[in-house]
């Protein structure tokens, strides 16, 4: 299996914002009795980012053996305002995010071996 490439997508969070001072805050960091404080709001986040993966071979002779080959990297995340949001991100985020890139990535591309041949015609 072997793909490659780009993607661009958009991504929602959820955050509170600081009605004085536009900071925004997870909602598990605002306690109830504070929340008058804060607007509540769903953020969307534009993320674009690449991934790829080569398998290895690990049979026949050893220097015919190659381990597996593959990432997937976030090149940005910004808001409708170009504020980049990737260091505000939580780690379930971040991860959520590395998973679509390399599910998107992958639909994208059919998973085609050089070795393949072409589907059968059934011309009648």
């Amino acid at each position: 299996m072997k793909y490659s490439g780009s993607v661009s997508f958009e991504f929602y969070i959820e955050r509170y914002i600081n009605k004085i001072s536009g900071e925004p805050k997870l909602l598990d960091q605002v306690h109830p009795e504070d929340e008058y404080l804060f607007d509540y709001e769903e953020i969307t986040l534009y993320v674009k980012g690449s991934s790829f993966f080569a398998s290895g071979n690990s049979f026949g002779r050893p220097e015919d053996c190659s381990p597996d080959e593959g990432d997937t990297e976030i090149q940005s995340v910004v808001d409708s305002f170009q504020e980049d949001w990737e260091d505000k991100l939580t780690a379930d985020e971040r991860k959520r995010i590395i998973q679509m890139i390399d599910e998107r990535v992958q639909e994208q591309e059919p998973d085609l071996n050089e070795d393949d041949e072409d589907p059968p015609s059934f011309d009648f």
